[in-house]
């Protein structure tokens, strides 16, 4: 049972907790003399997801949620386009069932760069964690400030600062020969 600085049992949304997504996918393909012609596209949305301050409590690597799940707010919201152009072809000395298939992929159009994660560790990961007489001490209640201060652990230089980012625009070419 992971309980905060007051005692309370923790509870509130779980770190991948996206209440709202969209998903939007089409594809066109068209045929001409030349042959088939096909583009695709398609876009994700998804709400951001909560973000928890962590202690890291006792020598056993328990974390607990000191000040409750989602007390740093979201995520910022994600959002990702993504493009496929393709064209498939026969020459003339081919037999019908051989063709030529040339693609493009872009994946992240318009080359977004938000923030998908944050550190959410207060305590400096070089320090350790918090120290208690007894593991039942947790279950009474604590202030993990405090308790860093009076133990010499000093706070994560990183806390709250963006750790992790959208990648970024990618571009896939494949050449195809079906026989």
């Amino acid at each position: 049972m992971i309980r905060d600085k007051d005692a309370r049992l923790v509870y509130g949304p779980l770190a991948t907790d996206r209440p709202h997504a969209l998903k939007v996918f089409g594809y066109k393909e068209v045929k001409s003399r030349l042959g088939s012609t096909g583009a695709g596209l398609s876009f994700l949305w998804e709400s951001g997801t909560p973000l928890s301050t962590q202690v890291e409590l006792l020598s056993s690597g328990l974390y607990a949620f000191a000040y409750g799940r989602g007390d740093m707010g979201r995520t910022p919201a994600f959002s990702e386009t993504s493009l496929n152009l393709a064209h498939e072809f026969s020459l003339p000395e081919f037999k019908s069932e051989q063709k030529i298939r040339l693609e493009w992929t872009i994946g992240n159009l318009f080359n977004k760069h938000i923030s998908v994660d944050y550190a959410t560790g207060l305590i400096h990961p070089h320090d350790g964690h918090i120290q208690f007489p007894s593991s039942a001490s947790v279950f009474r209640g604590y202030d993990p400030m405090a308790l860093m201060a009076k133990q010499g652990l000093r706070e994560n230089p990183a806390y709250k600062m963006a750790s992790a980012f959208q990648a970024p625009r990618s571009m896939r070419v494949a050449v195809r020969f079906t026989f």
